[in-house]
Parts: structure tokens; C-alpha cells; sequence
């Protein structure tokens, strides 16, 4: 699951309506300086926290429907690759996310056309 530190927020407040948006702020922080969650950059807006224990990823991001998927890094290798060899830039792929549409609203593109 990949959750905003609002979304996160909304969540637990059914359970705890006190809770403040800025105690899920410090406690994602701590979580992620103990390797509990990671962050990464999918919108322009908040960061998105996962779970950190599944490995690197890359995610895709769909710009109609805003679903989120991961793909295995090993895909970004032959880029990063080159990347470097061209540039000698040496890419984070932790943080890599690819933005689109996915299947479901890639098909409904193709179908309305």
C-alpha cells in the first residue's frame, strides 16, 4: 500500500480522532529512519510512504485513475546503465516512478477511440 501522510492520517483518526497531522508526520520519519517505511515522490504534492521491507521498485503511476503499481527495478538496469555510461549520472532507482495510464484505463482509452 502507498499512503500519503493525510491518507495515513484519515485512517487512524477513525480509530483515534485526536490523532494530529503532525504526529503522523514525526512518527512516518521515525518509521523510516528505522527502515520500517521509505518514502518516494509520486505527485508534486506529499510524499508517499510503503512498507520497506519489500525491496526497491519502480512505481507506476496512473494519471487517470491514480493507481499504483510496482514493477521489479531489473526493467530500469539497461537505463540507468546507460544513464551512467552517457552522463555519468548514477540514478536512484529507489525512487524511480513512471507515469501514465494503467491497462485497465489504457483499454478504455483504446475502446473510446
Amino acid at each position: 500500500m502507498h499512503a500519503t501522510p493525510e491518507q495515513v492520517c484519515d485512517l487512524v483518526q477513525r480509530d483515534a480522532p485526536g490523532l494530529s497531522l503532525s504526529t503522523v508526520y514525526r512518527t512516518l520519519e521515525l518509521l523510516e529512519a528505522l527502515g520500517v517505511v521509505t518514502h518516494t515522490h509520486l505527485t508534486h504534492g506529499a510524499s508517499t510512504y510503503h512498507a520497506g521491507g519489500h525491496g526497491q521498485h519502480i512505481h507506476l503511476v496512473c494519471h487517470r485513475c491514480e493507481a499504483v503499481a510496482e514493477a521489479d527495478t531489473a526493467l530500469a538496469l539497461d537505463l540507468a546503465s546507460a544513464v551512467t555510461d552517457r552522463y555519468g549520472f548514477r540514478a536512484d532507482l529507489s525512487h524511480l516512478s513512471l507515469h501514465g495510464l494503467c491497462r485497465a484505463c489504457a483499454a478504455t482509452e483504446d475502446a473510446d477511440r
